[in-house]
């Protein structure tokens, strides 16, 4: 039985892959990246999945070059899940785990994982994880300028469009990482192999419902975010939102609140608008931060959930 568990490393993954045979489904921005990872660890052959042929408008150029160096089997159309023989098989986000063609590989031995996944085993940096239903993009963003401007090394990246992959030799143990993922993503990593240094929940609301089979799988798809962080990890929630507002009241890591009214008194660690400022609440302790009006982003609650990393950063998230 091959085991997946015990890669922490580039070296680690390089041992474990060179020899095994790889498939990729779903050919997409990420994903070529992860075709060059796997061929920079000594991958000589991949096979290459997709529904669609993605060369119905002519050849991709990187996937020519990358052809030049290594042997890529592509397998397009409607039977592109067939014959799942591979050992280590990365799928799409888009595509969920429990379909039948790969639940029945991982049955006969194959490890089902993703380029996201691998990443999150490899990083040795700190990850800063951001999702919701809305705001994340944005507050992932200015995340990544907070940090830079704090002289910090950070790599921005994930579903906001930038794959983080082929850069994680380079980075270090006091380095940030800040990535923006889906539920789509959170759903491929409910198995103990993610866990971010701090995570941020901008909001949920009804979304993706015509992937996830209900509100409910929606829901606990955004709550792995959280659920291998340990006690000295952090979480960044919206007080105004019912579902992350409840979703306090379920975990035991260290929380910190943001909302555009103010916070009930019983909350200690917090940040909200009071009468034209914005309000930093710590150890019950407040100070005022700033003017809204020194505010030029109209998305305020995004710029808020930033304001409460930006301001518990050097106590908190750097240590």
């Amino acid at each position: 039985m091959l085991s997946y568990d015990n890669i922490r490393t580039v070296q680690d993954f390089r041992d474990f892959i060179k020899d095994r045979s790889v498939s990729v489904v779903g050919i997409a921005v990420s994903n070529i990246a992860l075709l060059k990872f796997l061929y920079k660890c000594g991958v000589k052959k991949i096979t290459a999945r997709d529904i669609k042929n993605i060369f119905a408008d002519g050849d991709i150029p990187e996937l020519a070059e990358l052809g030049k160096e290594i042997e890529i089997n592509y397998i397009l159309g409607e039977n592109y899940l067939s014959d799942l023989c591979e050992d280590v098989i990365f799928k799409t986000p888009v595509i969920r785990r429990d379909c039948i063609d790969f639940v029945e590989a991982e049955k006969n031995g194959r490890i089902i994982t993703s380029e996201i996944e691998l990443f999150f085993m490899l990083c040795p940096a700190k990850i800063i994880a951001i999702t919701g239903s809305e705001g994340k993009t944005t507050t992932t963003t200015i995340i990544g300028e907070i940090l830079k401007n704090g002289g910090k090394k950070v790599y921005v990246g994930g579903n906001i469009g930038t794959p983080l992959l082929n850069d994680v030799e380079n980075m270090k143990k006091n380095d940030y990482v800040v990535v923006e993922i889906s539920s789509f993503q959170l759903f491929d990593l409910n198995n103990g192999r993610f866990k971010p240094d701090c995570s941020v929940i901008t909001n949920v609301t009804p979304n993706h419902l015509d992937w996830h089979k209900d509100m409910t799988e929606y829901i606990e798809a955004k709550k792995i975010i959280f659920k291998n962080q340990k006690e000295s990890d952090r979480i960044v929630l919206n007080y105004d939102n019912d579902i992350t507002r409840n979703i306090k009241n379920k975990i035991n890591i260290e929380t910190f609140l943001f909302s555009m009214d103010i916070l009930p008194e019983k909350y200690k660690n917090g940040i909200y608008c009071e009468s034209g400022g914005i309000i930093l609440r710590k150890n019950g302790a407040e100070t005022k931060i700033m003017n809204k009006t020194d505010i030029f982003i109209i998305l305020l609650p995004t710029i808020i959930s930033s304001f409460m990393f930006l301001t518990k950063w050097k106590e908190t998230i750097c240590t």
